[in-house]
């Protein structure tokens, strides 16, 4: 992620997380056991301290679950709107301003009492009893975290992890309902946009957007490897229905089956960038990204969602209370606060390098990338055209290079912003881990957690899902996808995603780090040794590491508080299923007699307010 030492230069970025999970709740322990008889259905309600509406049944199918879950986590402290139909509220300003949750039909719940024990990690083994809800999370817009020379900034990660703390608390043997996810039975959607105004959405800009992506095609191979197989799309895996690949862009045919291995047609990165950036408006730039062939010859499928990374909320509806937000549909379903702050670190890492290519001022005389030259080395060869009377989503790929090489302004354009990525258009070469990492400014703490799960999910991959390929078609195509990207062949992922030097010491991906203080990943290490140690002694070390005026854990200069909040983080996170369906037992003593709630910048579990440590996510 890039540093910066002037914050004020940056667009106001938000992000807001949609975390589907399985709510599961034993009604006949409940029925039966006085103590949990405050979560029978019709003592639960929309709204805090409030009764329910006279047309409003909570006892309905569609109902009881999510009421539940939620009367379970007010009473720990969560303020909580309750969505019960998906879209009602969708032009409420409101909504991204709290936190909500809904119902979401595409959670995957246990189907018997062997998958309720491998979802649970084995500590539910008993099926009878037992009814599912599939729920959905929802934030409101969040400021996102920031580096800087000084200091790691969670920002509104800190609220992400009091809401999870919520769901995951240790729960006591018996108790009559969880939270659970998973791979196989959810996903967790990120949404990157600009802080929302009670007149209205912001629109991202359109060169940010150009280049946010080009990055995502450019490496979605790369990025598709960080995720579990269950996220690929492969038509066995649980996500099949809901994401797939945004390598569509000017490439896809009309006939079908649609290959996406050797028997299709390969993904020309030159091509895409070329459509992407001859699109003069968002609006032409979105009806590209969110296009696809139908199986019909001259037909389309127009705003496509189902897609690793969906664009279509910037498209320009009428109404103005729209979200206008790339969504990463691509993490697997999880409660983790490690997995979730990582991914969302790593997403504004990569909407960050969107805007700073956007800003980028080009070099002087670019040279043409060499993948370019004989695209329009032959372009410039046929014949003069007119202007296109069609836009870029239905100008044939060959007319789109002869108009660029005829007409000056627009190659100008092209060669400009192609100069910008060097490294890329480059002849036979496969693009790889570390040049996507080189490319966001990652720190080496955040490139040894992608380099390791890069690894585990690799491995899963060849164990279980090779010679799967993502073909669409009636019958499945046992060839794998062609990828472009480094990493999948085996030993590809062996050396690190980071520069070595002959010694063996990492020299590279920590970002600048100013005069007298240790760059950032010694940080990361420093913040996991200090843990344990008295405040006394925690100053102490600080200093001798170079931080004589204050840690690192926000701009506090309270080395006890710091202390205890990078204790009380520490163990965040557990794995995608174990250690994820956790809570506390509750009884109607336990109930709080008012809804105090959490605010944006506070915690009941610590005493400093808007403090993450820098181990809750790295460990």
């Amino acid at each position: 992620m890039a540093f910066s030492t002037n914050p004020s230069d940056k667009l106001p970025l938000t992000f807001g997380v949609e975390i589907e999970y399985v709510f599961g709740v034993n009604k006949d322990v409940v029925c039966s056991n006085p103590v949990y008889h405050w979560l029978f259905p019709q003592n639960c309600s929309l709204y805090p301290n409030s009764a329910n509406p006279a047309n409003f049944d909570p006892t309905l199918d569609a109902h009881k679950g999510l009421l539940q879950a939620v009367k379970i986590l007010r009473s720990k402290g969560a303020r909580l709107g309750v969505i019960v139909h998906q879209g009602s509220q969708e032009e409420s300003f409101d909504l991204y301003s709290q936190w909500h949750m809904s119902t979401d039909s595409s959670v995957r719940f246990p189907a018997n009492a062997y998958d309720l024990e491998r979802f649970s990690g084995g500590r539910i083994r008993e099926w009878r009893g037992w009814e599912f809800s599939g729920l959905e999370l929802i934030s409101p817009a969040l400021p996102v975290p920031e580096f800087d020379l000084h200091h790691f900034h969670p920002y509104g990660l800190a609220e992400v992890q009091t809401y999870l703390g919520f769901m995951t608390q240790p729960r006591p043997e018996g108790t009559p309902y969880f939270f659970l996810s998973g791979p196989e039975a959810a996903g967790v959607h990120v949404h990157i946009g600009l802080q929302p105004q009670p007149d209205g959405q912001t629109d991202l800009p359109l060169g940010l957007l150009r280049h946010l992506a080009f990055i995502c095609l450019a490496f979605e191979d790369t990025i598709t490897l960080l995720h579990h197989p269950q996220r690929h799309s492969y038509p066995a895996s649980y996500s099949r229905r809901h994401i797939g690949t945004n390598r569509f862009v000017g490439s896809l045919p009309h006939t079908f089956p649609r290959h996406h291995c050797k028997e299709g047609p390969g993904f020309s990165l030159e091509d895409a960038f070329l459509r992407i950036f001859r699109a003069k408006t968002s609006h032409e730039l979105v009806e590209l990204l969110t296009t696809i062939p139908a199986e019909n010859k001259g037909n389309y499928r127009y705003m496509v969602r189902e897609c690793f990374v969906n664009f279509t909320n910037c498209f320009e509806f009428i109404h103005t209370g729209e979200k206008r937000t790339v969504e990463f549909r691509q993490h697997h379903g999880t409660l983790a606060i490690k997995d979730i702050a990582h991914w969302v670190v790593f997403l504004t890492a990569l909407a960050r390098t969107a805007e700073r290519k956007a800003n980028e001022e080009p070099r002087p005389n670019p040279t043409l990338p060499p993948s370019l030259a004989p695209k329009i080395l032959s372009a410039s060869l046929g014949t003069q055209v007119e202007p296109l009377k069609t836009g870029v989503l239905d100008t044939p790929i060959d007319a789109l290079w002869q108009d660029t090489a005829s007409h000056l302004e627009s190659l100008t354009t092209i060669i400009r912003e192609a100069s910008k990525y060097p490294d890329l258009f480059q002849t036979g070469k496969k693009r790889t881990l570390k040049e996507l990492f080189d490319l966001l400014q990652l720190p080496r703490v955040y490139r040894q957690y992608w380099w390791e799960r890069a690894k585990q999910f690799r491995a899963e991959w060849a164990a279980g899902w090779r010679g799967t390929g993502t073909c669409e078609g009636q019958l499945p195509c046992r060839n794998d996808d062609v990828r472009d990207n480094e990493g999948w062949a085996h030993g590809e992922l062996d050396v690190p995603p980071w520069d070595v030097d002959e010694a063996g010491a990492s020299t590279g991906g920590d970002g600048p780090a100013s005069s007298g203080r240790p760059p950032f990943a010694q940080l990361c290490i420093l913040a996991n040794q200090l843990i344990d140690l008295e405040p006394w002694d925690f100053a102490a070390v600080m200093q001798s590491e170079g931080w004589p005026d204050g840690p690192f854990y926000g701009a506090s200069s309270d080395v006890n508080t710091a202390r205890t909040g990078a204790a009380a983080t520490a163990a965040a996170g557990a794995g995608q299923f174990a250690n994820q369906s956790t809570d506390v037992d509750m009884t109607d003593d336990d109930l709080p007699t008012t809804t105090t709630g959490v605010g944006p910048s506070s915690s009941p579990h610590s005493s400093r307010a808007n403090v993450m440590s820098i181990s809750a996510i790295t460990n």
